[in-house]
This record gives C-alpha cells, structure tokens and sequence, in this order.
C-alpha cells in the first residue's frame, strides 16, 4: 500500500497546492478596471493597454502570494502522513 501512496505524492502534493492558492477577487478584469478601460476602448493601440492592465493585475496577484511557504508547508504536511 505504501508505494502506491508513494507513487500518488506528486499529484497529492500538487492539488494540495492548488487548495491553498487564494482566488483572483474580482478576476482579471475587476470593475474598476473596466470602467477605466472603457475610457480607451476606441484607441488603436487598445489591446495594448487591456494587455497592461492584465499583466499588471496578475503580477500584482502573483507578488502577493508565498509560493516557497506554500510548497514547504504542504511538503511538511504530506510527509508527516
């Protein structure tokens, strides 16, 4: 029973992760968001910008988030099992 636990550790481990990860309030485009884009939405180079302000909300997402404390708390976890 055990090597097949040990062969599941790597999926375990990850959706573990994923349980832990938080949720994107708000998503991509929260409402703020929109309504300055709407501001541009004409321009040529629209889809720049709506790629700026993507990029920058998920960046912003992804700085906020401990993925070392994460991945070591998890490990730990599934380990002591």
């Amino acid at each position: 029973m055990k090597t097949k636990a040990d062969s599941l550790y790597e999926l375990i481990l990850v959706k573990r992760i994923r349980s832990e990860l938080p949720g994107l309030i708000g998503g991509m485009l929260p409402r703020e968001t929109i309504v300055e884009l709407a501001t541009h939405a004409r321009e040529k180079n629209f889809a720049e910008i709506l790629h700026s302000k993507v990029k920058a909300r998920s960046d912003s997402y992804l700085s906020d988030i401990d993925f070392n404390e994460i991945v070591n708390n998890q490990r730990e976890m599934l380990e002591k099992e």
